[in-house]
């Protein structure tokens, strides 16, 4: 699929000619690269797991303070060791390091609980993200889709050669048996239903002038500005589109 895709989209780049119908060959390597992205990106969440995140800081909080706790206890029991050797205090100590315990065990339980709740807030979140974005994005198209309609497709250039047309067909009644170059061959042939010769202005005009007269053309259709062509002169212009006709045979 990626090479579908910008094999055409080269291809396509690098064409003289280019129209909004040409991104047809293009959508099924669009689409399926457009989706793998979306479908990556809303699995994405899955991996982000946030409680284990808060876990581990509220665990590296709760190691940090228990081991300040412990060094001032130590700290307190060594002075009050080498002052006097009261038992009392030391049990009044012990029973205030139980107690301390114990509200770590509340503690503990409690951030459990409160993760809990994230974990659950953030799962419904994800869930809610997957299924806001497709329709979301449906939206979108649709509403592209009727923007698009309304644009304006006139082109100044297909209406003169449209004209350019009409007129070879009407001052050469048997033109499907002359030899008529372009430089837009294509768009010719398509008009004409006839093959047209596609050139372009690579040649210097003598040289041009000697290929078409080789080749007895009749009719050379060009679209940049006018030039001496030794042989050929410019009968008709429809905007930037100009009609050479051969001036002999």
């Amino acid at each position: 699929m990626f090479a579908w895709f910008f094999s055409y989209l080269i291809f396509f780049s690098a064409h003289l000619v280019k129209a909004d119908r040409y991104f047809t060959t293009m959508a099924p390597g669009f689409v399926f690269i457009f989706i793998l992205a979306l479908d990556l990106i809303l699995n994405s969440f899955d991996s982000i797991n946030m409680p284990d995140i808060i876990n581990k800081m509220n665990f590296n909080s709760n190691t940090n303070k228990n081991n300040n706790k412990n060094n001032k206890d130590n700290k307190d029991n060594k002075d009050n060791n080498s002052e006097n050797n009261n038992s009392i205090e030391n049990n009044i100590n012990n029973k205030n390091n139980n107690s301390e315990n114990n509200n770590n065990i509340e503690n503990n339980s409690t951030n459990n609980n409160i993760n809990v709740n994230i974990n659950t807030n953030i799962s419904a979140n994800k869930n809610l993200i997957k299924n806001l974005v497709p329709i979301a994005l449906i939206f979108l198209f649709i509403i592209a889709s009727f923007t698009y309609l309304d644009m304006n497709k006139n082109d100044p250039l297909v209406h003169n050669e449209r004209e350019t047309v009409e007129w070879i067909k009407i001052h050469s009644p048997d033109y499907q048996n002359e030899i008529i170059w372009a430089e837009r061959g294509p768009i010719f042939t398509w008009y004409l239903k006839q093959e047209v010769f596609y050139v372009n202005w690579k040649y210097s005009p003598n040289k041009l002038s000697e290929m078409m007269i080789g080749n007895n053309t009749t009719y050379f259709i060009s679209i940049s500005p006018e030039t001496n062509i030794p042989g050929f002169s410019p009968v008709k212009k429809f905007g930037e589109v100009i009609i050479y006709q051969r001036n002999s045979r």
